[in-house]
């Protein structure tokens, strides 16, 4: 695997949405994949749309006991 060299944080990170995996512990990991489908489109959608250059999609604890699939903006 090819290392890639340590960027510089130039531009600004946004939000630009979030999608809950609380009621997906419930059902399963199908589901669980679903929403990361989900996110990965939304992801697409808005960079095809959106002066936005990159988009991140990535899990992460919230302020709540559940995890989240955020997806981030970068310009």
């Amino acid at each position: 695997m090819k290392e890639r060299p340590a960027r510089k944080p130039y531009g600004r990170i946004v939000k630009v949405c979030e999608f809950s995996l609380e009621a997906v512990a419930e059902f399963g990991d199908d589901d669980a994949r679903a929403v990361w489908r989900l996110a990965k489109r939304a992801a697409r959608d808005f960079l095809r749309v959106s002066w936005i250059n990159t988009a991140i999609v990535t899990a992460a604890k919230t302020d709540h006991p559940y995890m989240a699939v955020i997806v981030y903006g970068k310009y």
